[in-house]
């Protein structure tokens, strides 16, 4: 899908499970400065202490060259990738991963006291949620 007018602030997608909110996040917003002024997934409102920006890539089995296409009865499928950003302490969105290693890396001036919160209330990072919990906690100390 791709939204001809880039004039609006964000929009609602409804699925059969939840509502998902998107809102514009310019590029100059982020640590490594993005070329562009994007559409990012709000984990959940009104908090915007972790984003999901959705990209989808063709990926083509036969894009060796077409001598390598003849052979091969593959066909081209798209892919839904996921890249997280969390709010640092600059207020700059930084990409982590789904893992405790990526996410005390951006927070690493209070490493310790993360880590200990997460061993008390047992949180794994599996998902966007889990790192939202850990963002807010951060940014509350």
């Amino acid at each position: 899908m791709k939204l001809l007018d880039d004039s609006m602030s964000g929009f609602i997608l409804k699925t059969e499970n939840k509502d998902l909110l998107f809102s514009k996040i310019s590029g100059e917003q982020f640590e490594k400065s993005q070329k562009l002024t994007k559409y990012y997934q709000i984990v959940k409102a009104p908090s915007r202490l972790v984003i999901i920006e959705y990209k989808k890539e063709l990926k083509d089995p036969n894009a060796n060259g077409w001598m390598s296409s003849k052979d091969n009865t593959l066909n081209a499928e798209y892919k839904l990738e996921k890249d997280y950003y969390i709010l640092n302490k600059k207020n700059k969105y930084e990409k982590v991963k789904l893992n405790t290693r990526s996410l005390l890396k951006v927070f690493k001036e209070r490493k310790d006291a993360i880590s200990d919160y997460m061993d008390s209330n047992e949180i794994e990072i599996k998902s966007a949620e889990d790192l939202l919990l850990i963002a807010d906690f951060y940014h509350n100390l």
